[in-house]
């Protein structure tokens, strides 16, 4: 069996662009599953046509062509011949409610429009999250196309639980027993992180504990984050929306619960694990930070008071976990010539 990956991550101007992506792609390799792949660049109304000419040309002899992604990408691979498989990560389905500028608000809604696009030219369809591929089915009640769920893995001999003690001696060289709350992206000027409601919401809590620390992964290597995921205490997350947030499973691993704005699959989470926090989305920030804050203050004192254990819910998270999902789709019998 041979299959091509079609992406645009650039990687040479962010060496960290999908990065769980390729992560997948080596385990799947090394399991046997022969991979190539294929950057699509930036794909315009000008230049789409002859991507898809060039690109029919190399992907002929491939058993399975897999876009990683949607919007561009996946409308170019759209109209490649051959079985085809579409996966969503997120932005690409979902419409950005903040913008930071016009050319940014006009570009999510024509992402997000040549996803749709392309939905029905696909024989199988992957998404992140169930809530995603729920939206999909009734956003598109006769699509007549299978829809996975598969979100993209964890390492989980790297994120398992550690003492916090110990981690935070690591880097600070001194006793520090305060509660450490992680903001969960380092794009903190992103409209669709929500950094402000975040901080409202983290002052609030401060109020009632006031030697809650809050804390950003900026400058933290790629190699230490476990470490840096154990010393905190709780990770709060206001996105406007999310595919299946890595940090939020990486926590998980680590027995560090969330407090959460309603994005992907976490209120199904919220609602077996007192610790970890949903927040409904609301017009009124004010009500949302407010919640957020008895979220935060919430996990901490059970925290406190319990020794957190969510291995239940990473097992299946894990890297051989999902990788196992995906040979199962490609060795399908759909697929088989």
């Amino acid at each position: 069996m041979k299959v091509v990956w079609i992406h645009s991550f650039d990687r040479q101007a962010n060496k960290n662009a999908g990065v769980f992506m390729f992560q997948l792609m080596d385990a799947l390799k090394s399991r046997g599953i022969v991979i190539d792949e294929l950057y699509t660049g930036k794909i315009t109304p000008f230049n789409l046509i002859p991507n898809v000419l060039r690109f029919r040309k190399v992907t002929k002899e491939y058993d399975i062509i897999h876009a990683q992604y949607g919007s561009g990408c996946g409308l170019l691979t759209a109209f490649l011949k051959g079985f085809k498989i579409l996966t969503l990560r997120g932005s690409d389905w979902y419409v950005s409610k903040k913008s930071d500028s016009v050319s940014s608000y006009v570009h999510t809604r024509l992402a997000v429009l040549m996803t749709k696009l392309s939905l029905c030219k696909y024989n199988r369809i992957i998404t992140m999250s169930d809530k995603m591929a729920s939206e999909i089915r009734q956003s598109f009640p006769n699509l007549k196309i299978e829809i996975d769920s598969v979100m993209d893995g964890i390492d989980l001999n790297k994120f398992s639980p550690k003492i916090r003690k110990e981690e935070r001696n690591k880097i600070d060289k001194f006793d520090d027993n305060s509660p450490w709350i992680l903001f969960s992206s380092v794009a903190e000027k992103n409209p669709l992180k929500r950094f402000d409601l975040a901080q409202k919401a983290f002052l609030l809590a401060q109020k009632e504990m006031p030697n809650l620390q809050l804390k950003f992964m900026n400058g933290v290597s790629h190699e230490n984050v476990p470490d840096f995921i154990a010393c905190c205490d709780v990770i709060l997350l206001t996105s406007t929306h999310e595919g299946w947030p890595n940090i939020i499973k990486e926590g998980l691993a680590l027995n560090i619960p969330f407090v959460s704005t309603d994005v992907s699959d976490l209120k199904n989470i919220s609602q077996s694990e007192e610790s970890c926090t949903v927040v409904e989305e609301n017009k009124n920030e004010e009500i949302m930070a407010s919640e957020l804050s008895q979220g935060i203050i919430k996990a901490i004192r059970i925290k406190d008071n319990n020794l957190l254990d969510f291995s239940k819910l990473t097992l299946p998270m894990s890297m051989d976990g999902i990788v196992n999902q995906i040979i199962t789709i490609y060795e399908s019998k759909e697929y088989i010539k």
